[in-house]
């Protein structure tokens, strides 16, 4: 009786097991094929301008919310950042076919897109809606400066995520190349 209850309980922890191994495999499929909620241009954004004639400079991530439920951003982060400084982020709509890129600093009060600029950190987005991310980006020195990218962190309904904008910045004092 001792052998037939010690296999059955073997058999019950072995067949929970297997279950609960199914339940994890299911949720990190799911995980791994459950989209971005955030759309940004992720083939990669390169700007690079001379630091005499633009040591200031206002640079756009489009951040366009997908799915059903908006999301709120969190955060902006430079990532390897050299003689450069991020002085703001804002969120302003934005036209899906011309998109912000690049501009001047500072923007001209003129503009009717920077007239709606709203803070990004805690600004909630609506699917549906297009965005560009707006960052102050200004030359500190000495010499050239760089970052390497920027990481946006937002939440959609109670998840939180961090999004890989792939853009680059460099000022330099040569000629960009």
């Amino acid at each position: 009786m001792g052998t037939a209850n010690a296999l059955l309980r073997s058999t019950a922890i072995a067949l929970t097991c297997l279950l609960a191994l199914g339940l994890v495999s299911c949720s990190t499929e799911h995980a791994r094929s459950t989209p971005s909620a955030l759309h940004y241009a992720d083939n990669g954004l390169e700007i690079c301008v001379p630091i005499s004639t633009h040591p200031d400079l206002a640079v756009g991530i489009r951040v366009d919310p997908r799915g059903d439920e908006p999301i709120t951003l969190e955060s902006v982060e430079a990532i390897d950042v050299s003689a450069l400084r991020v002085d703001g982020t804002w969120v302003v709509p934005a036209d899906p076919d011309n998109r912000i890129g690049s501009a001047n600093w500072p923007i001209a009060d003129s503009e009717p897109w920077w007239s709606e600029r709203r803070r990004a950190e805690g600004t909630t987005l609506e699917p549906g809606e297009n965005h560009d991310l707006i960052l102050h980006v200004h030359h500190t020195g000495p010499g050239d400066g760089s970052l390497r990218d920027i990481t946006i962190a937002y939440e959609q309904h109670g998840q939180r995520r961090v999004a890989d904008a792939h853009t680059s910045v460099r000022m330099t004092a040569a000629t960009c190349d």
